[in-house]
């Protein structure tokens, strides 16, 4: 997509050659024409954009490569927002939510959420 962080280091790293488009809704036709070979994005919304039967010919091939952490901001200054959310998020990634709910959309259990998983409900 355009102005996405990782375009310049995919293209460095890997020898990639982009066409950037605005929004996944304008790289989709463009993959199904042929007028690229692959789509580089976020692999969750890869994931769930296969489970559509439209994708059915379509796979993931490579394995994420780049993995971000995910976030929550809250306004400088509500630290009693701040706290309940992080509170709250520790509570989902200890209880392995996240990791349920990705598999009851049908997603692969992402790398982020296993380790935060990990960390957050060590070994008894």
């Amino acid at each position: 997509m355009q102005g996405t962080f990782y375009n310049r280091q995919i293209q460095e790293k890997y020898g990639a050659e982009l066409l950037a488009f605005k929004s996944p809704v304008e790289a989709y036709p463009a993959l199904k024409a042929g007028s690229c070979a692959g789509f580089l994005f976020d692999d969750t919304l890869i994931q769930a954009q296969l489970l559509e039967p439209e994708w059915a010919d379509y796979k993931m091939a490579l394995d994420t490569i780049l993995e971000q952490p995910w976030g929550i901001a809250v306004k400088l200054g509500e630290d009693r927002l701040a706290g309940t959310m992080a509170d709250t998020v520790k509570a989902w990634h200890k209880e392995g939510l996240i990791l349920a709910l990705e598999k009851k959309h049908g997603l692969a259990n992402s790398n982020f959420a296993v380790e935060m998983n990990k960390r957050a409900a060590p070994s008894q």
